[in-house]
């Protein structure tokens, strides 16, 4: 959809992106002379997705039996999620979007820094202390299980989203949520500020109340028969943002060893964990994850880029001498998950060897 590729976040905003391969080929017909297309401009998907119709024009003969194929596979996948529910957690955060202001012109307009670069230079030129004024321009739910959530429940997927959403009461950012999504709060979210570039954003995160969530606080405020109630039939249990919750190893380990110890009542059950950013955790955690996850016989782990994350912190060598032969990627495999792919979710298939 214009050109935003496969994988581009549901939130994304209106942005200049990079092209890929086959869409700069055929553009290149358009432009009299010949030239390297590399970026552009497109409407984001959280545009697209806050208009009440969108309409699909495709041109062209060519075009039919791609869109025919993409409508089909967009009910089938539609068909199999309705009926089901799924279970995700166990991060929450309250997302709070700013422009770094520059200057301001005479008549009051804010000026704001573009990009990244500019920005980074202007403080190392200023040394020392400076004082600097945002504009928010957003603010709305956010975190890994939250927008995985709300991506499911938008697709007719009953949610269960266990989080910290706010303790006792939901915080007012979850309130626009699909009505398909149920809350399940164990503690009060973290905070993001995003300052936002051109170029990509900045963020800085307080933890609020999942830096003291643990596995017996989630027991206490939801319920270990509610949790193993809900997982008996559950379609798809999330585990969301690993590297993001101090407590993410007992919760984890938890739902394992506590909730998900017997076999869906009914039909197959999918596992998903996102590690999300695992630069910033210790080589002997990340072993400890993986094995934790590699302890099961079949699972679904997302995301790829979590997978380099591992690898670079492990070490190319260490990382796929022990893990990479029991990995191999998914595309054109298995059909059954591309519901998930389709939601945004890149995953990977673990299976033991």
């Amino acid at each position: 959809m214009g050109l935003n590729e496969p994988g581009s976040a549901f939130d994304s905003p209106c942005r200049v992106v990079r092209i890929a391969e086959t869409t700069a080929k055929i553009g290149r017909k358009y432009f009299v002379s010949e030239r390297a297309l590399e970026r552009g401009v497109t409407i984001g998907l959280a545009r697209l997705r806050a208009a009440r119709h969108v309409v699909f024009i495709a041109s062209g003969p060519t075009k039919v039996d791609s869109l025919a194929k993409a409508v089909e596979e967009a009910y089938e996948s539609r068909s199999r999620l309705i009926g089901s529910h799924a279970i995700v957690g166990f991060d929450g955060f309250v997302d709070v979007l700013a422009r770094v202001v520059k200057s301001r012109e005479v008549d009051g307009r804010e000026l704001f820094y573009e990009s990244t670069r500019e920005f980074g230079e202007a403080l190392a030129a200023a040394g020392g202390s400076r004082s600097l004024e945002l504009v928010r321009t957003a603010f709305k739910a956010g975190g890994n299980m939250p927008i995985f959530a709300s991506s499911l429940g938008s697709s007719g997927l009953h949610v269960f989203c266990v989080g910290a959403l706010g303790y006792p009461l939901r915080h007012p950012a979850f309130d626009d949520w699909p009505i398909s999504c149920e809350p399940l709060c164990f503690a009060d979210p973290g905070q993001t500020t995003a300052l936002e570039f051109s170029d990509g954003k900045i963020m800085f995160a307080e933890m609020g109340g999942l830096h003291r969530a643990t596995w017996e606080i989630v027991k206490e405020r939801v319920g270990l028969d509610t949790l193993c109630s809900i997982a008996s039939n559950a379609a798809l249990v999330g585990f969301c943002n690993w590297s993001g919750i101090d407590a993410s190893d007992g919760i984890w380990r938890g739902m394992l060893s506590e909730v998900l110890v017997a076999p869906p009542a009914q039909g197959r059950r999918f596992l998903l964990f996102d590690l999300a950013d695992c630069s910033k955790r210790s080589t002997e955690s990340i072993r400890a994850v993986t094995s934790l996850i590699m302890d099961r016989r079949r699972w679904l782990c997302r995301p790829s880029s979590s997978i380099r994350s591992c690898r670079r912190s492990l070490g190319p060598k260490g990382f796929w001498k022990s893990y990479g032969p029991s990995m191999r990627p998914i595309s054109g495999v298995a059909s059954r998950i591309r519901a998930g792919r389709m939601l945004g979710v890149r995953a990977i298939e673990i299976e033991c060897m």
